[in-house]
């Protein structure tokens, strides 16, 4: 079962139908518009038990299978997490890598981002600025930046005040567990803070909650754990270059397609911000205006950050407006004043 959109840059149905020709499957494409997408919101967005800005591309595949009469499906969550097929870490090994850098001055390497923040003004910047200025590049310190929606500076405008990174990392990992993070290759390193944050408490949450909306049950395969240990033990070099998972790939020898393996990544993603700024603009306005009165934030934050987006302000990302739509969705639905 896979998803197919209008939108050429989120499309893989050509893929899929290669993968399906190749093992002679029965393949089930389903074709989702925006205004198919719009009617069913309202159901998806009611299925979620705990806000969240992922999940309903889950809602709508696992929709489509128990529709096709499969009560059981499986998932290929975990390949990415296992195998470094994530942007995030090569990205994490090279500043793991560059501990001259970090043995410069704070307000030296603060004063480099905030000027690259000057040239380069968007929101990878933003990230940008917070690595420089960080004191050091242990696990703790490094991985909450790569994985926070909002940039501190961000954070400050819509609540006032911000909590540390490394504060949060605490609640998730034990100090010994952080300093044995430290002793793992740099890709292990990621592959423990994705399970431990966001593989655990969005993706695997969002397909649970996403897919008994239906009564269909999701097994994840990569996920067994003597499959997770193994992984976290293999040396770095045997799973470089990341894009194709190079460690995964081989392990398939020459059972996939070359032209399959060798195209560019593309993720299991809805093209947000292209509906954010068309079919779903009221939707996302509507809740968007409601959130601003609530008084939780920063007084007149929530519109201006609206505002920013629509006007194409690159420090401002659709998540970052869908968050907060799902969040008010979400308070309205449960019944949560203030």
């Amino acid at each position: 079962f896979s998803i197919v959109f209008d939108e050429p840059e989120f499309d893989e149905s050509h893929w899929s139908g290669m993968l399906a020709q190749t093992y002679r499957t029965e393949h089930h494409p389903m074709k989702l518009r925006p205004q198919d997408f719009l009617e069913g919101l309202p159901a998806a967005l009611a299925a979620m038990d705990h806000p969240s800005g992922d999940g309903l591309n889950s809602y709508v595949v696992s929709q489509a299978t128990k529709q096709a009469g499969f009560t059981v499906a499986l998932s290929g969550l975990g390949g990415d997490e296992l195998f470094a097929g994530y942007p995030v870490f090569e990205r994490y090994a090279r500043l793991k890598g560059m501990k001259g850098f970090y043995g410069l001055p704070q307000g030296l390497r603060a004063l480099g981002g905030t000027l690259a923040g000057q040239v380069y003004r968007n929101h990878k910047t933003a990230r940008l600025q917070e690595l420089m200025q960080l004191e050091d590049n242990r696990f703790a310190a490094l991985y909450p930046v790569f994985r926070k929606i909002f940039p501190d500076t961000a954070i400050a405008r819509l609540l006032g005040e911000v909590s540390p990174a490394q504060a949060l990392m605490e609640t998730l990992f034990s100090p010994e567990e952080q300093a044995r993070a430290d002793q793992l290759p740099a890709f292990s390193q990621v592959t423990l803070g994705e399970i431990h944050t966001y593989t655990q408490n969005v993706l695997l949450r969002d397909t649970d909650q996403m897919s008994m909306a239906h009564a269909l049950e999701v097994r994840v395969p990569f996920f067994d754990h003597t499959l997770v240990e193994y992984a976290l033990g293999i040396p770095d070099t045997h799973k470089t270059p990341t894009y194709p998972k190079k460690l995964l790939v081989d392990a398939m020898g020459d059972l996939l397609p070359h032209e399959l393996v060798h195209r560019p990544k593309m993720g299991f993603v809805f093209p947000w911000d292209t509906w954010m700024r068309g079919e779903l603009r009221d939707f996302c306005a509507q809740n968007m205006a409601r959130l601003n009165q609530r008084g939780v934030f920063q007084a007149g934050e929530i519109d201006r950050l609206w505002t920013r987006y629509l006007a194409r302000d690159k420090t401002v990302t659709w998540m970052q407006v869908w968050m907060l739509v799902v969040l008010e969705n979400w308070m309205s639905q449960v019944g949560i004043d203030g």
